[in-house]
């Protein structure tokens, strides 16, 4: 229960009047006694309480950053050890300038806890009043740091011994429960290769094709001594080019690419309002970073960027000061195309991202040049339609076309050109690499080049590799029980459907109909039905004059060639879109479909002698994850047939958005670690997802007789189990569409009513919140 104020020591008492959006030192205190209460239950006000020297405590005033946050270290008794996750994700100490003699001992352990960051650069603003929000925010915090009480903070005590002991290997951005799963995929895939690399194959076979590209990337001797040259008589074709006409002929990349193809390209699409047909789509040029970095919110990922840039243009012979400034020129030129483009969220909203435009109609939005060279160069069939997916970002790279910025657009394509070779290039071009990487996540070391040799070639020859994958990973029993639990979660999903109460009936049936026909591809496709892209490319080995550069070119030929011959052809919904060697799952909302590579229920996700609670909390969630998507905010706009059509009454569809609305809030400004916040509208489609699986799989648990839902919930909670840099999370926080990973335990539970059961939560504890405050939807 809240008890009596406590007070802190200062020289003068702050007499100014309390606001009511600030807490007062009473309230303060009755938060802090309750929040310690489990972790020093006997601790006495007189631990936290010293008054001030009028023998007065001031209740009723506004509780200040320093007196809160000295209560809050005697409340507690100090702050654990920061070690492991705690200690990567720390707010880094700052040397303020401001902080009182009287606090300044006191302050330590908070400062040091790294649980407290400043209001400015070096400022801590220790008078500054304390709002209720703020305060309970330091106090979630601390039961993170503790990790010991599963009422206050689930997944950090449930995870407690990893998070605290889980070593990031060399070159790698995290650690966790995927993490190990994708290691463990990664050792198989090298498994496979190593099959067809120490084989004498047959010439021309998918046995020669991995040995030949997988030698070329390790030959790094060759690579080495290439340096820069395979895009030498690209960067003369660019520095030629003396005028706009130029720029629409001038061939790059073996005669790939124009020129004008790298600014404005085509792409084929499955037609969202007609998923049995292709589409064409614009690809107009893009920035490569998040609209924060442009804005300056994030200046790390800023310089190790133009660091990057300048680095690789040395390499190529640039002088370092020019290369500097190229560099910053080209960044200044994405931020452009980044402000003109949609936000993340918006990308996810069909009305924003499609846009029919006539042939004729597109090519008169580019005024400046002749659009239709580089749709003939491609070589695809003639069409009467484009889509559009960004309208604001096509009309920007549009206005930029011009004689005025030739030079500017002559560097551009330079630099595209050091980018796009320099994973291919020497030794030197790799270390610059590793380096951007390092400062980017935050990691150290750098992946072997065996094991980076191998998953390019699972990238680049994935049919051949996942055949063979399949063969040696993808077992029956595996497609059975997955298969059998996914009907078993879909039946259930029907049920929840039909009892919702803010669903029409009229409405109710059209979501049970995208359940009857909703397509469970598990393990992987039929090969013998399956003719590959890579049959058509023709690689080289070093011996017979070919290297990593000229082979890449050469599968990139092909699936170019693919896509033309796809062009005109109807869909078939029955193909995978995926590979049996990739660690994800996913809906794919064109074919109605779920989707479960074999690689994805390796290690901890799956196991056919795990118990069926450890199963459900893990591959189960994902199974009802991936349902749920058909019913997020963006799958929802898609039909039973794969096909973007209205399905929902004028009432349910006003319903629905409120509950978006309602998750967004519930999102928005969770802590992804320390002083980095999630953004609700960003994470809408895959928050929904999860609250949608956690209820569905939590429904299916209570139909089972005996049902172990401690052994349920803790599942999950071990399945999303992850560490990493403070880097990493900021990098994410502003790009994932996903919320970080104790928040999609800890939120999602907080809106389960049966985990409150089960764990005896009320409102005493860190993990509870409000009925009325929790989001469900499904």
């Amino acid at each position: 229960m809240f008890l009596a104020a406590v007070m802190v020591t200062t020289t003068t008492a702050w007499a100014a009047p309390a606001q009511e959006e600030y807490a007062t030192r009473g309230e303060a205190v009755e938060m802090l006694l309750t929040a310690a209460d489990d972790y020093r239950p006997d601790a006495p006000k007189s631990d936290i309480i010293k008054g001030y020297g009028d023998g007065q405590l001031h209740e009723e005033q506004p509780v200040t950053r320093a007196e809160a946050l000295i209560m809050l270290t005697r409340a507690f008794g100090g702050f654990p050890e920061l070690k492991g996750n705690n200690l990567r994700r720390a707010i880094p100490r700052e040397d303020f300038t401001d902080i009182p003699k009287w606090a300044e001992a006191e302050l330590e352990p908070a400062l040091e806890a790294g649980i407290v960051e400043g209001t400015a650069p070096g400022k801590f603003s220790p008078d500054e009043p304390v709002t209720e929000q703020q305060l309970e925010l330091w106090i979630d915090r601390v039961f993170t740091l503790y990790g010991t009480n599963l009422k206050d903070s689930f997944y950090s005590t449930v995870n407690k011994g990893e998070l605290e002991t889980l070593t990031i290997q060399d070159g790698q951005s995290s650690a966790g429960t995927i993490d190990d799963v994708i290691n463990l995929v990664d050792e198989q895939i090298a498994e496979v290769i190593a099959d067809a690399v120490n084989s004498d194959p047959e010439p021309g076979s998918p046995q020669e094709k991995i040995k030949i590209l997988y030698d070329n990337i390790m030959d790094m001797d060759a690579r080495n001594a290439a340096g820069y040259d395979p895009i030498k008589p690209d960067l003369a074709a660019i520095d030629a080019i003396d005028n706009l006409e130029d720029l629409q002929t001038t061939e790059l990349l073996g005669g790939t690419k124009l020129a004008l193809g790298l600014f404005v390209g085509f792409g084929v699409g499955i037609d969202s309002l007609d998923s049995n047909v292709y589409s064409m789509n614009l690809v107009p040029a893009s920035a490569p970073l998040s609209k924060q970095t442009y804005t300056g919110g994030n200046d790390t990922q800023k310089q190790a960027y133009l660091k990057y840039i300048t680095t690789l243009l040395t390499l190529c012979g640039w002088d370092e000061a020019q290369a500097a400034r190229d560099a910053q020129a080209v960044f200044n030129f994405d931020a452009k195309l980044s402000a003109a483009s949609l936000s993340p969220a918006d990308q996810h909203d069909l009305e924003k991202i499609y846009n029919v435009y006539s042939y004729e109609d597109l090519c008169s939005e580019f005024p400046t040049v002749d659009i239709n060279a580089v749709y003939e160069k491609v070589g695809y069939q003639p069409t009467d339609t484009v889509i559009v997916g960004d309208v604001g970002l096509m009309e920007c790279v549009s206005g930029l076309l011009t004689e005025e910025n030739l030079d500017m657009l002559k560097l551009y394509l330079k630099v595209g050109l050091v980018k796009y070779g320099a994973g291919m290039f020497g030794e030197d071009f790799r270390e610059a690499t590793i380096t951007y990487t390092q400062e980017l996540f935050g990691i150290s070391g750098s992946t072997p080049l065996e094991t980076v040799a191998a998953t390019r070639v699972s990238d680049y020859l994935y049919d051949y590799v996942g055949e063979a994958y399949a063969e040696k990973y993808c077992t029956e029993q595996m497609k059975e029980d997955i298969t059998e639990m996914t009907h078993d979660i879909i039946a259930v999903y029907k049920e929840r459907i039909q009892n919702l109460t803010w669903m029409s009936e009229e409405t109710k049936e059209k979501a049970i109909l995208k359940l009857d026909h909703m397509r469970i591809n598990v393990g992987a496709p039929d090969y013998d039905t399956i003719t590959s892209a890579m049959d058509n490319a023709q690689l080289k080995s070093t011996a017979d004059g070919g290297s990593y550069f000229d082979n890449m070119i050469e599968i990139s030929r092909a699936v170019q060639m693919e896509d033309v011959r796809l062009f005109g052809t109807p869909v078939d919904k029955d193909q995978w879109i995926t590979t049996p060697q990739a660690v994800n799952a996913f809906y794919m909302p064109s074919f109605n479909s779920i989707n479960f590579p074999a690689a994805f229920m390796q290690g901890e996700i799956y196991s056919e002698d795990a118990a069926y609670e450890e199963n459900l909390g893990t591959v189960g969630t994902v199974i009802a994850h991936e349902i749920s998507h058909a019913f997020d905010s963006s799958g929802s706009q898609y039909d039973e047939q794969g096909n973007a059509a209205n399905w929902w009454t004028e009432a349910d569809a006003a319903a629905f958005d409120a509950l978006c609305q309602d998750t967004i809030a519930y999102y928005d400004g969770q802590e992804a670690a320390p002083g980095i916040v999630m953004d609700g509208a960003l994470t809408l489609t895959e928050n929904i997802a999860d609250l949608g699986a956690m209820a569905c799989a939590t429904a299916v648990g209570e139909k089972t007789e005996g049902f172990d839902f401690e052994a349920f919930y803790k599942s999950y909670a071990n399945l999303w189990l992850s560490t990493s840099s403070r880097e990493t999370v900021q990098y994410y926080a502003e790009s994932d569409t996903h919320s970080a990973d104790a928040i999609r335990v800890d939120r999602v539970l907080q809106s389960t009513d049966k985990f409150y059961e089960v764990f005896g939560i009320d409102a005493d504890d860190g993990m509870y919140v409000p009925p009325e405050e929790r989001v469900h939807i499904w």
